[in-house]
């Protein structure tokens, strides 16, 4: 029993020895070197690159000037179905700082204007008595009784105009006068 343990012993320690001085090279177990595989040595057959067809330069077209409308006379017994048309105001939509002092507003139509019944209003809805006057295109209002209108004030230019074919438009303009005089 004594041989059997002395050779185990002897066995384990020749073991241990082994593979604690050994190296890579000398071990009793060794690794082979790794070799790469060798890279494919088929290559691809290059192809040839398929010709293109080149685009012939398109000029650009050289612009035509549109002809100018000729005027066209109205026809006879043909009625005009649309309302005048505002084309220009003393006062733009939603305009700010307009002066208090201001003494009148001009409307300009596209045709000629019959009858109107535009307004100056303030804030409250309260018709502030500016006279109207009608000349051909032209709706004016004036202040006749000179008074200044309020400061930081919200006022409407509100009312109907009906052009010589009885045809009607309804304007809306509100402004808001300047803070301080």
């Amino acid at each position: 029993m004594l041989r059997i343990f002395l050779c185990v012993c002897l066995l384990v320690s020749c073991l241990i020895g082994c593979t604690s001085e050994s190296t890579d090279d000398d071990s009793i177990f060794p690794t082979p070197d790794f070799v790469p595989e060798p890279e494919s040595t088929s290559q691809p057959i290059p192809t040839p690159p398929v010709p293109q067809p080149v685009p012939e330069p398109v000029p650009e077209p050289e612009p035509v000037p549109e002809p100018e409308p000729e005027p066209v006379p109205p026809a006879e017994n043909v009625r005009d179905l649309v309302g005048p048309k505002l084309v220009k105001s003393s006062i733009a939509k939603g305009e700010f700082n307009v002066d208090v002092d201001l003494a009148n507003i001009r409307l300009t139509f596209d045709e000629k204007i019959a009858k109107s019944d535009i307004k100056l209003l303030d804030a409250f809805n309260k018709n502030q008595h500016w006279q109207r006057f009608i000349q051909d295109k032209e709706v004016i209002l004036v202040d006749v009784d000179d008074d200044d209108l309020e400061i930081a004030t919200q006022y409407s230019i509100f009312g109907t105009v009906v052009d010589v074919f009885g045809n009607e438009r309804a304007i809306l303009i509100t402004f808001v006068t300047r803070a301080k005089e």
